[in-house]
């Protein structure tokens, strides 16, 4: 099955757990969260299965403080929307078409639900709890460093438009190889998250 389905995409932590790891999130629902009660029993019951549920989760991924944090960080993120029921918000993937401002306040969503699940990465690759506040205390955002990866993000948009005009469509392969070297060399490479387990 698909496992990974564009999570970086999503428009808030719902849909970012709906796309990540949806093979190790659907077993959580089937045999943890479901005879837990799942959501059929009140509304706090669930919260509680659901702070369960992303414990677990960080308690999965290995014993160590760092991991419990990140389900911790993860359900904090997620609750707000689960209780006033905005959490299944987004069930379609986003996309351009029909660009409007919505569309525009959907771009804001994805940056800020990046911002936050990249926030939540430092806890679960930093070795110990002293190491991961140590690396926050020393974070300094350099915003020229990501002017390439905001040129990618800006072809990938354009790409996406002129996909819709159809007398365009003969010139999107050379624009689609253009950007695909544009991040192979305006980008280091780095080991997939996954990897390690």
């Amino acid at each position: 099955m698909m496992n990974f389905n564009f999570p970086y995409f999503s428009r808030n932590i719902g849909e970012f757990w709906r796309r990540w790891h949806i093979s190790l999130n659907t077993w959580f629902r089937d045999y943890l969260y479901i005879p837990l009660g799942g959501s059929k029993k009140g509304k706090l019951r669930s919260l509680i299965n659901v702070l369960i549920i992303f414990l677990v989760s960080g308690f999965w991924h290995g014993a160590n403080w760092t991991f419990i944090v990140w389900g911790a960080l993860h359900a904090l993120f997620f609750v707000p929307s689960f209780i006033t029921n905005k959490n299944r918000k987004y069930l379609e993937p986003f996309n351009l078409r029909g660009f409007d401002v919505q569309k525009i306040k959907q771009l804001g969503e994805i940056f800020t639900t990046y911002l936050i699940v990249t926030f939540a990465w430092i806890f679960f690759r930093a070795e110990s709890m002293p190491k991961a506040i140590d690396y926050i205390s020393r974070l300094n955002i350099q915003f020229d460093a990501y002017i390439n990866y905001l040129s990618i993000i800006v072809i990938c948009i354009i790409i996406d438009i002129i996909v819709q005009i159809p007398k365009f469509n003969r010139y999107i392969y050379p624009i689609i190889i253009g950007a695909i070297i544009a991040a192979i060399f305006s980008t280091t490479k780095s080991e997939f998250i996954y990897f390690q387990f």
